[in-house]
Formats: structure tokens, C-alpha cells, sequence
């Protein structure tokens, strides 16, 4: 049995499965906050539905209005999590601008989402397969639809034939740039790598033009001697 009151009546209908009919509230993101701060510390597995009621004064009937479950909690944080990301960037790829500009700025809301949102987004990296295969899979489509935006935007940067070779050529790259983007909050600190539009600046620049793209020249290696 878990921490719910076993006199509490279960719902027919999973919350998980019904992400769109919660109320999108501040409060209801405030909690999801606050969990996501506990689970990026704590674990998933390690972290309890009074852990949650602890950390915001939330009685555990309380915190059962909004949840099903601990489960139901993960899957919200993730969801609402990417739902809002793909959302924000579905539109900038829909703008009337020139591909270069767009994925600028596709850059920089990532970069600037993932700042303002870091326990989350080591929610959505670490606690992945925590989630049930139902809701494992609807965050798996969101994540899905992301990408395909992405790589519609790489392959328009890319240009060229299309094909097998060219469509894994895509796929790397726009891999390639998840990577960097994803793993920032590992390292960044805005205190000393400044603002996210100047990481995205720098990640543009060397994803369009490379790393010899300031001008610097290349050192000659020096010839090797002849042995006598």
C-alpha cells in the first residue's frame, strides 16, 4: 500500500492519462516546482510523497487532490515540462524568418528554458525510466515531436540531397546539438559563463561555421628529425 489514505476512493481514470484536463494554475506549478527541487537532490526512489508535504506545508490529502500518486507527480513535472518547451519552440520554427535565424533562436530558448527550469530538466534526464509505460510513452512522443522539429530545422541548414546518407547525417547533428544543449546543466553558471543568449551565440557559431570560424590559424607541426 502506498502513503495514500486507504479510505480514500481511487479514481477510475488515471491523472497521468489525463494531463490536459488539470487545472494549470500557479499553485500547481508552485508544487511541481518543489518536487522537482526534492527529486533532483533526493532521487526519485528516495524521495516520498511526505518528503513533498514537508517541503510545502501541503497535508497529504492535500497533495492527493492534485496527484494520484507519486508516480502521477513524476509524470506531470515531465510533462508539463516539455509540453511547454516543444510549445515555445513549435513556434519559433513556424516563424517567417531565414533557417539560420530560427535555429538561433531555437538555441537561445532552450538554453534560457533550461536556466530558468534545472531540477527539472535533471528530472526528465535521470528519472526517465521511472516513469510507467503508459506515461513513459506519452513523454517519449513529446520528446519525439522535439526532435523532429529540430531536425526539420537541421535539415534546412544542412540542404543537399535527401536519401539514407542524408538522413543520417541529420539525425548526428542534430543528436550532436541535443547534446550540447542537454547537458549544460552540469556545468553552466551564469555567474561565470554569463547570460544564456551568449551561449547561444557561441553554440551557433560553432555548429554553423566550426571551430576555426575567429580566424585563428592552425600551428604546423614541427618536421620530425631524421635519425642518422
Amino acid at each position: 500500500m502506498n502513503e495514500r489514505a486507504a479510505s480514500s476512493p481511487r479514481r477510475k481514470t488515471s491523472k497521468a492519462e489525463q494531463p490536459s484536463e488539470r487545472a494549470d494554475g500557479e499553485r500547481f506549478g508552485w508544487l511541481l516546482g518543489k518536487a522537482a527541487t526534492l527529486i533532483a537532490s533526493k532521487g526519485f526512489h528516495h524521495m516520498s510523497m511526505r518528503d513533498i508535504s514537508r517541503a510545502t506545508g501541503y497535508s497529504l490529502a492535500g497533495l492527493y487532490h492534485y496527484f494520484d500518486s507519486k508516480e502521477d507527480l513524476i509524470f506531470q513535472i515531465q510533462y508539463r515540462f516539455f509540453s511547454t518547451l516543444v510549445e515555445e519552440q513549435a513556434q519559433i520554427c513556424a516563424r517567417k524568418e531565414p533557417v539560420d535565424a530560427r535555429f538561433r533562436a531555437l538555441i537561445e530558448n532552450h538554453l534560457a528554458f533550461f536556466a530558468k527550469n534545472a531540477d527539472e530538466l535533471k528530472v526528465c534526464t535521470y528519472e526517465m525510466n521511472s516513469l510507467g509505460t503508459g506515461p513513459f510513452e506519452r513523454i517519449a512522443a513529446t520528446r519525439k515531436r522535439y526532435y523532429r522539429l529540430m531536425a526539420d530545422v537541421v535539415r534546412e541548414l544542412v540542404g543537399g540531397a535527401g536519401g539514407r546518407a542524408a538522413d543520417l547525417r541529420v539525425r548526428h547533428q542534430t543528436m550532436l546539438v541535443f547534446g550540447a544543449l542537454n547537458w549544460i546543466f552540469m556545468w553552466y553558471d551564469p555567474k561565470k559563463d554569463g547570460a544564456p543568449s551568449r551561449l547561444a551565440d557561441e553554440l551557433n557559431e560553432l555548429v554553423l561555421h566550426g571551430l576555426m570560424s575567429s580566424g585563428a590559424t592552425v600551428p604546423k607541426a614541427k618536421a620530425r628529425k631524421k635519425r642518422a
